[in-house]
């Protein structure tokens, strides 16, 4: 069996500000601590009234000076790279996301990356219970989508007629060999697979048994794919490369996709990992 490394503490720092940013306990943290800023239980019933995240999500994203599009594109990159680095397979590699982190964040100001903190807490309240394409959702407000190579998300309505028309029986899948998997090649956002964690979970199926893998050409789209799986506690790799050509650039697995990984063993990919 293949493994890959726990989930270990580790500090990300932005060279303008000095201060740590992110951590994978941070992002948990961040949960509660914005649920009980905002007012938020952790778990609704239906009869109480949600709150417009992605208003809130916006919102702050505007508030940061700069193209709304570009800090969205930002803030998933330095996401990415905190959450990546904590998973990442080597250090060498956890070295380079750092840099990247530091790269990405030193345009911003300490309040700038405060702002970022909030908007972090905004989008895993609403992302961790599934159903919406939250980030999928805002990059359309903020006007993220590039439309010149087909960026053109799926509304999440359809995400999930598509999942009930065509999943398997996950249960008895799950049953009789231990675990499922599912591939998206063309994952976009990652509505179609946050569908099918919300299916799975619908279903009475442990995410702990479900593993997917996402492939997204465009790098931005690439770390929103991952950061949204990341928050909705998917077990998960995501890779940026092209299906049709089989190229893949770099690849990163979301924590509970470590997790899973280090039950399971590494899963045949929907791509060939060179």
């Amino acid at each position: 069996m293949n493994a890959l490394p726990g989930l270990t503490g580790r500090a990300i720092h932005t060279k303008k500000t000095g201060e740590v940013i992110m951590t994978y306990q941070h992002i948990h943290e961040g949960v509660h601590s914005a649920s009980a800023l905002m007012g938020i239980p952790l778990k609704r019933t239906d009869a109480e009234p949600k709150t417009d995240h992605v208003k809130q999500f916006v919102a702050l994203a505007r508030s940061i000076p700069g193209k709304p599009f570009r800090v969205f594109d930002d803030w998933c990159e330095i996401m990415f790279c905190a959450i990546a680095a904590i998973t990442a397979q080597t250090p060498e590699r956890a070295a380079e996301l750092m840099s990247q982190q530091e790269q990405a964040s030193g345009k911003y100001t300490q309040e700038d990356i405060r702002i970022m903190e909030d908007m972090l807490g905004v989008a895993q309240v609403a992302i961790m219970d599934g159903g919406r394409d939250f980030l999928g959702e805002a990059c359309g407000l903020l006007g993220a989508l590039d439309g010149g190579v087909g960026q053109f998300f799926t509304p999440f309505e359809v995400s999930k007629m598509i999942v009930s028309m065509t999943a398997p029986d996950i249960s008895a899948i799950v049953r009789d060999q231990g675990n499922f998997r599912g591939a998206d090649p063309a994952a976009g956002s990652g509505g179609l697979l946050v569908a099918l964690a919300d299916h799975c979970e619908a279903v009475g199926v442990d995410l702990r048994d479900v593993f997917v893998e996402g492939v997204e050409l465009v790098p931005s789209t690439y770390h929103m794919l991952f950061v949204q799986l990341s928050l909705r506690g998917v077990p998960a790799r995501a890779v940026c490369g092209n299906t049709l050509t089989q190229e893949v650039r770099e690849y990163a697995y979301t924590p509970a996709g470590v997790r899973f990984v280090n039950k399971h063993g590494i899963m045949n990919a929907a791509t060939n990992m060179r």
